[in-house]
């Protein structure tokens, strides 16, 4: 089967999905904002870089 140009890779996972990866288009933007948003979320808060203010 030959693949689109915009993708660039593909995999089979170990439960039998397949992932792609393939170049962004304007109508994944929305997607991909949520997934940033969903990742950054579950990070834990941190103080600034160096412990804090005064150095």
């Amino acid at each position: 089967m030959t693949r689109p140009e915009s993708e660039l890779a593909a995999a089979r996972l170990p439960d039998g999905r397949e992932l792609t990866v393939r170049i962004a288009d304007p109508d994944d933007a929305a997607t991909i904002l949520a997934l940033i948003h969903e990742a950054f979320a579950a990070r834990p808060v941190v103080g600034p870089p160096g412990g804090g203010a005064g150095r």
